[in-house]
């Protein structure tokens, strides 16, 4: 009898501490929060597209760890809402009463037409949509998602796109400036032999 009383004792306590901590859980799923989304300068800008980096900062307002699912984001044209890249950031552990910086890094494999480079060449006009949604909870009865948006500016990406475009232009410009030099010198130098074997 003493045995069943005590492992009816010890079962009730577990069970006390599994609500407890179930409740603990809940809770601090309720207080995990995006403070911010800063970004870097946009880097290795060429004719095929840049680099963003930059990074996500999550709090976590509870009293226990939280370990989110994924974060899914899209990079999205505010202009005419062509979608420039997208990408999955995977599981992250945050400490209670902590601010984790979750960081991020996406190659954009874009290319604008001449026409929306120009479109965008106005100020205030060239900025492009950070979005998803933190997945933080999806089991069974608990599902907890943190939607997100944040602008940035392309300026810096479409100034130096545009100016490779004209290096470019001018590059082949040159180019094939002098191949017609040198086809004329060619052409010169052939008139001139014939010239001379018609004459000699």
């Amino acid at each position: 009898m003493g045995l069943i009383k005590t492992f009816l004792i010890i079962l009730f306590v577990i069970i006390i501490l599994a609500c407890i901590f179930l409740g603990l859980y809940i809770d601090s799923l309720k207080k995990i929060e995006l403070k911010d989304i800063e970004f870097d300068e946009i880097k290795e800008v060429n004719l095929n597209g840049f680099t963003l980096n930059g990074r996500l900062k999550v709090y976590n307002g509870g009293l226990i760890p939280i370990t989110f699912n994924y974060i899914d984001y899209q990079i999205i044209l505010e202009k005419n809402g062509e979608t420039l890249g997208n990408g999955t950031i995977h599981k992250e552990k945050i400490n209670p009463k902590q601010t984790k910086e979750i960081e991020f890094e996406n190659r954009i494999i874009w290319t604008p037409s001449s026409d929306v480079a120009w479109g965008l060449i106005t100020p205030g006009k060239t900025y492009a949509i950070f979005q998803g949604k933190i997945h933080v909870v999806d089991f069974f009865f608990l599902h907890l998602e943190i939607p997100f948006e944040e602008r940035f500016d392309l300026e810096i990406y479409i100034r130096q796109f545009a100016k490779s475009k004209i290096q470019q232009t001018v590059e082949k410009v040159v180019d094939t400036g002098e191949k017609i030099v040198q086809g004329i010198k060619d052409l010169g130098s052939k008139v001139g032999e014939g010239l001379k074997n018609l004459f000699s």
